[in-house]
């Protein structure tokens, strides 16, 4: 018994002593630690947004879910759209902050059918749709900050090409 009390209770008294130093320092360095995702709360705040054409003709809306129109363009020709987000009253953003502004990303469309390149990804947004041969795709809209989506439509912009 007096080797126990002799050799080993100082060891786990040590053992447990530095066991509970070193979750101190962990747990007072994570509390204390800045997180520098607090700082990011420069999000898009979209609730949708419409499709024109350069002379203002609506093509295709998307508003909290619910959708109208399509994009349609004839085999050979180009179209040159722009896209103008939605708030949450439906009401145009007239612009974004230009140090947090996201960037235009259209994807998952059939490239065989057409080819959407975005011209101007700075808003508000411009892109040319350029019918490449007949039939239908679909395409995802993403608005892009900081190497993640701020909004994606809900549904995917239904493009025919005549």
């Amino acid at each position: 018994m007096k080797f126990i009390y002799r050799h080993l209770a100082p060891n786990i008294a040590k053992y447990v002593f530095s066991t509970l130093i070193i979750t101190s320092v962990f747990l007072i360095s994570a509390c204390d630690t800045d997180d520098d995702h607090d700082d990011h709360d420069h999000h898009a705040d979209v609730d949708g947004f419409l499709i024109q054409t350069l002379d203002n003709k609506e093509v295709y809306r998307e508003f909290k879910g619910a959708t109208s129109g399509s994009i349609l363009v004839k085999s050979g020709e180009s179209l040159e759209l722009s896209v103008t987000c939605l708030d949450d009253d439906g009401n145009k953003i007239t612009d974004f902050d230009l140090e947090n502004q996201p960037t235009l990303k259209l994807s998952e469309y059939e490239k065989s059918i057409v080819s959407l390149e975005v011209k101007k990804d700075l808003y508000p947004y411009t892109f040319v749709a350029s019918g490449l041969s007949n039939g239908q795709t679909s395409a995802k809209l993403e608005l892009m900050h900081e190497g993640h989506a701020d909004y994606t439509s809900t549904n995917r912009i239904p493009v025919t090409v005549e």
